[in-house]
């Protein structure tokens, strides 16, 4: 086996998870996930000397998602998701806490930039440098987004607190 094909089985089997579930949280759907995954290795697969000398190949793989991605959703202008089965909604939402859904639902309203860098660290546990070498964008620029996006979450919960320790005394 060459060195280069060596190289990318390793990565696949490395780093593919990772891309697939950054590609299905961005989407939502496992279809698309799985495409995105394929289009990722395979551009991967075109420029290997590029991969090998990558200082993080996560970033690197990440930031090619990423891009796959973006691709996809301008063709598609639509973003498709595949509706869950009623029953098993309803399991789910009987079985989390209803202030882990609040939370999910306060992410969601992060501006895209904000929501984007956060899930990358706390979702897909990359560095701040990897975050900033995949987002292609200053590491200040990382620090200040995820900063601005802790705050947003922290004043949120104080609001919600407030807000609900204020019609308990009612």
């Amino acid at each position: 086996m060459s060195q280069p094909r060596s190289e990318l089985t390793q990565a696949y089997a490395e780093y593919g998870p990772l891309v697939r579930a950054y590609a299905l949280g961005r989407l939502g759907d496992l279809h698309e996930a799985d495409e995105v995954l394929q289009e990722t290795f395979f551009a991967v697969a075109r420029n290997t000397t590029e991969f090998s000398r990558s200082h993080s190949r996560k970033a690197w793989l990440i930031g090619i998602a990423r891009n796959v991605i973006r691709n996809r959703l301008r063709a598609q202008k639509v973003r498709r998701t595949v509706p869950l089965d009623p029953d098993v909604a309803a399991a789910a939402k009987h079985s989390e806490d209803d202030r882990l859904d609040e939370m999910r639902r306060a992410i969601a309203r992060l501006p895209e930039a904000l929501r984007e860098t956060l899930d990358l660290r706390l979702a897909h546990d990359l560095s701040y440098e990897e975050i900033a070498a995949a987002l292609q964008i200053p590491i200040g620029t990382v620090r200040s987004r995820i900063h601005n996006a802790v705050v947003a979450l922290r004043d949120w919960a104080e609001r919600t607190v407030d807000a609900s320790s204020f019609a308990a005394k009612r």
